[in-house]
């Protein structure tokens, strides 16, 4: 859409290389970076504002086959550790481990509120993952869970889903502040959760990967291909999200990686060394312009 915001990203420095990108609370990006030399081990962590980049860590020593997942509200960040699965590692801001946070395996997607609490979606391996010896599910059964700072579950979608709306797989996922909104496999409502309070409409856009919301507008982004380009505007109602139009991004190579990703109201597009911000409201205006101009 043409009413999107792109900037390119800083080009990692000589001798180091991008793992990865994520969309932090405050709206910045947090790039993951690992050395090649074949001597070392190190990892750097920088913060990209859309204007000035900013090294926040350096971890020397450390398998470069972690990735950043987040910064908690406290500043502690979480990483992703393939070796120790199911677990995610806690951080400090100066860069010394401070424990794990149980979270299950198989996850997708990872969130800090400003309430502390992080939240987690689930892909179905996870999901519908066996009991243990005791009978007991994985925590990853909840689909969507909510956990507090030290790891202990607050709240799980699938523990108490609207009638026919439990999560299949965890598609899009966004907080605004301390409200988690997310789309999900296999119905795909706008689903809402306020101070535990599940609400979910009913819509028609399937296959979203990101998703961001103002008011009662609500943008999805993504899609099964050949939509995975699709920029979706709904209207919620009283029980339905109603789509008012829909638009394009510019997809990357299929060989080149694609970070999706919405944050509060604004949907986070980065690919080919650029990123790209489109608001709930330039998509608003955007599709209202398309519509004006087939009349």
């Amino acid at each position: 859409m043409s009413f999107a915001h792109t900037v390119p990203l800083p080009v990692a420095p000589e001798r180091w290389v991008d793992v990865g990108h994520v969309v932090l609370m405050d709206g910045t990006i947090a790039t993951t970076r690992r050395t090649i030399a074949r001597n070392e081990a190190s990892m750097r962590i920088t913060v990209f504002d859309g204007v000035a980049e900013t090294e926040v860590l350096c971890l020397a020593g450390r398998d470069p086959s972690w990735w950043c997942l987040d910064r908690m509200a406290d500043g502690r960040w979480l990483f992703y550790d393939p070796a120790r699965p199911g677990q995610v590692q806690r951080v400090t801001p100066d860069g010394q481990e401070d424990g794990s946070l149980h979270v299950g395996e198989d996850f997708c997607a990872v969130q800090c509120a400003p309430d502390h609490t992080v939240w987690v979606g689930y892909y179905d391996q996870g999901i519908f993952a066996p009991e243990d010896e005791h009978g007991n599910p994985p925590v990853s059964a909840g689909g969507i869970v909510q956990f507090d700072a030290d790891g202990r579950k607050s709240w799980a979608w699938n523990d108490t889903p609207p009638s026919g709306m439990g999560v299949d797989e965890c598609y899009a996922m966004t907080l605004a502040g301390n409200v988690l909104w997310s789309s999900f496999y296999s119905g795909f409502p706008v689903a809402c959760v306020r101070d535990h309070k599940p609400r979910a409409w009913r819509n028609t856009i399937d296959g979203a990967r990101a998703l961001a919301i103002e008011g009662e507008m609500v943008v999805l982004a993504g899609g099964y291909a050949p939509e995975a380009d699709r920029i979706a505007v709904l209207r919620l109602g009283h029980d339905s999200a109603e789509c008012i139009g829909v638009g394009t991004f510019a997809l990357p190579p299929s060989t080149e990686p694609l970070c999706l990703q919405g944050r509060d109201n604004i949907v986070h597009i980065i690919a080919q060394q650029r990123w790209t911000r489109l608001s709930v409201r330039a998509a608003v205006e955007g599709v209202q312009q398309k519509m004006a101009g087939q009349e």
